[in-house]
């Protein structure tokens, strides 16, 4: 998929873990894992795949580049508030850089 995409300019992104779950939803769904460690698993799973970025929780970003620096992060869990939703995993300004 990663070839056909190149050839038609299109960039694959894969996703880290939901920025809603947190360990809870995971052992809910039957991982074993905690996040940190399934994020690990799936960052080292889309760096092998060449995909062109991942999708993942502002607080993961550090531990994505240290093991993967090509890939792209993509952080929809960047919150202008502490107004959280239904996000577990977010980050808002009064949390700081």
């Amino acid at each position: 998929a990663n070839k056909v995409a190149k050839n038609i300019n299109v960039k694959l992104l894969g996703v880290s873990v939901l920025t809603s779950f947190d360990n809870n939803e995971l052992k809910k769904l039957g991982f074993k894992n905690e996040v940190k460690d399934q994020v690990l698993k799936l960052i080292k799973i889309a760096d092998k795949a060449n995909l062109y970025g991942v999708i993942c929780s502002p607080h993961e970003v550090k531990m994505i580049k240290k093991i993967a620096p090509k890939l792209k992060c993509f952080t929809p869990g960047i919150r202008l508030n502490k107004n959280k939703n239904d996000q577990k995993r977010y980050w808002s300004k009064s949390i700081g850089a």
